[in-house]
């Protein structure tokens, strides 16, 4: 799910860029299994439509199975399940024909339990499934620490030693942005380099522009002119245009009036940039304080909305009582060209703090 969520997330409908190749999953089964005549699962993740979804299923003949099909890019996190014992293995699945096993079922190291029959798939000598086994591995190293840091943070009745290990534990997850970023510099030429730069991105990366961009020129050309390339160099560029004392880009947007809004239409005026969406759970938890702390500082308060449905929109304005604010959308979702390339909108809620001048004085206000 933490892996899903991520993809959800940060992933865009880029679709339309990319063309269609084959692919094919020859999968030897050791006999040993016993597994003739058994069906497997094999499922895409609609990846913000990079890829079409897939929902296929085999049996085991002769000991093996095929799956084939089209794909546009590599499909990072396909899941093969076993519907014998329900076990699943998340992998990158990439065009072309890729040779599988299946040997004995892999044992938890601590409980000694068996994971099931999809945790010993996999397609030796692929450089993409064995990097992102790796990352995996690293993630999940680390997400299993960070439970203990909520156990003891949801045990505690008081709620400051509950913001501290929340903090505490945010902050044990950057510990593996040395070796996520390791690892990329050590495979220039590798489809998972990018997808970890693009999607999987350390928190140091989005703090530190420069060297984002310097990894970002280490990879290989022809991962860099990629669309998905294109795409995370033009990430780069607005990243590189929102900073402290840095003017704040200017746009034109609708309101729920219909009526066109200028950014720089506000200057003279300290105005707060609230990137917010009706389906947004903290976004709209935020609003209270939000509200207590534009009154406080005097800030002019531009709501701008990610939604697609504009009746959705305007009833959570109301539901939530939300007048207070000015309202302009794109009405395009995380695809909107101001949220994605002028300002890099990359999660919500996202608070930007812009001065009479019109200079961003604050790009990440947390209340």
């Amino acid at each position: 799910m933490f892996k899903q969520f991520l993809l959800i997330v940060f992933l865009f409908s880029i679709s339309k860029l990319y063309a269609q190749s084959a692919y094919t999953l020859i999968c030897k089964v050791d006999s040993s299994l016993h597994l003739e005549n058994e069906t497997f699962y094999l499922k895409h993740i609609n990846n913000g439509d990079i890829n079409p979804m897939v929902h296929d299923s085999v049996k085991v003949k002769n000991h093996q199975f095929v799956f084939q099909g089209t794909m546009n890019t590599p499909a990072v996190y396909t899941r093969l399940i076993s519907k014998k014992d329900g076990s699943e293995k998340w992998f990158m699945l990439s065009s072309g024909t890729s040779h599988a096993v299946f040997s004995k079922p892999n044992f938890n190291p601590k409980s000694g339990k068996p994971l099931g029959i999809s945790s010993s798939f996999t397609i030796p000598g692929d450089e993409r499934f064995r990097l992102m086994e790796i990352t995996d591995k690293l993630y999940d190293l680390y997400v299993e620490e960070i439970d203990k840091f909520r156990e003891l943070s949801n045990s505690s009745k008081e709620e400051t030693i509950q913001d501290q290990l929340m903090d505490s534990s945010f902050h044990y997850m950057d510990k593996k942005n040395p070796y996520l970023i390791t690892l990329i510099e050590e495979n220039p030429s590798n489809y998972t380099s990018l997808y970890l730069l693009s999607y999987y991105r350390p928190n140091l990366l989005n703090k530190d522009v420069g060297k984002l961009e310097q990894l970002f020129n280490g990879l290989d050309e022809s991962l860099r002119q990629s669309e998905e390339g294109k795409r995370l160099q033009k990430i780069i560029n607005a990243k590189k245009h929102i900073n402290v004392g840095m003017m704040a880009p200017d746009f034109s947007m609708k309101d729920m009036h219909g009526k066109t809004i200028k950014l720089s239409d506000f200057r003279g005026k300290k105005v707060l940039l609230d990137f917010w969406a009706s389906w947004c759970v903290p976004c709209i938890e935020n609003l209270p304080k939000l509200k207590e702390y534009a009154e406080r500082e005097n800030l002019t308060v531009l709501a701008i909305s990610l939604d697609h449905d504009r009746n959705n929109w305007l009833k959570a304005i109301k539901n939530h009582k939300f007048d207070w604010a000015i309202h302009i959308s794109e009405l395009q979702g995380w695809k909107g060209p101001i949220v994605q390339n002028l300002y890099n909108i990359e999660s919500i809620p996202r608070s930007i703090i812009i001065d009479e001048k019109g200079k961003m004085i604050h790009i990440d206000l947390k209340l």
